[in-house]
């Protein structure tokens, strides 16, 4: 929280009864030890692009939304994301049927499941993300409209989850 200690362990005391009572707390910290005396859970996801792996993983840490690990064994949870469609429609026009403008468009799902009975703790929902480009632009597009898809999911999470 970045007070002095008396006034950092009050609202952590607090946050804590709540959880107690059997309240869900989502909290957005940077504030490691916040999170080591709160949270009961954390999150990995394993997948085949380290990239959109590496997205999530920053994005969700920036945001204190969980402890992230990278060791399965410790994790309690696993993120499974599902691309549903990646795709990008083009706009022809004129005579040459020249390209003028495409968007980039992402669908995708994810579902958090437990790492020890693996049943289903939260689900996203489709998500969609879309990003306009012109021809050239592709490989910015694709980064862009990724990125973007992960900050909605991280979005949706801190809402539901």
């Amino acid at each position: 929280f970045g007070q002095d200690a008396r006034t950092w362990r009050e609202p952590v005391a607090l946050l804590a009864e709540l959880l107690d009572e059997g309240a869900a707390v989502v909290a957005v910290t940077h504030d490691a030890e916040f999170v080591s005396a709160l949270a009961d859970a954390e999150v990995a996801a394993f997948g085949k692009d380290e990239a959109e792996r590496e997205l999530l993983r920053d994005e969700l840490t920036r945001r204190g939304t969980v402890t992230w690990t990278d060791e399965r064994s410790r994790a309690d949870s696993l993120i499974h994301i599902t691309i549903i469609k990646y795709y990008r429609p083009t706009a022809v026009e004129g005579s040459s049927d020249q390209t003028l403008r495409s968007n980039a468009i992402f669908r995708f799902s994810a579902e958090i499941k437990s790492a020890t009975d693996g049943h289903s703790i939260w689900s996203s929902g489709e998500i969609g993300q879309d990003w306009p480009f012109y021809q050239g632009q592709e490989d910015e597009a694709d980064a862009e409209v990724t990125s973007l898809g992960i900050r909605r999911l991280a979005d949706r999470m801190e809402q539901n989850y």
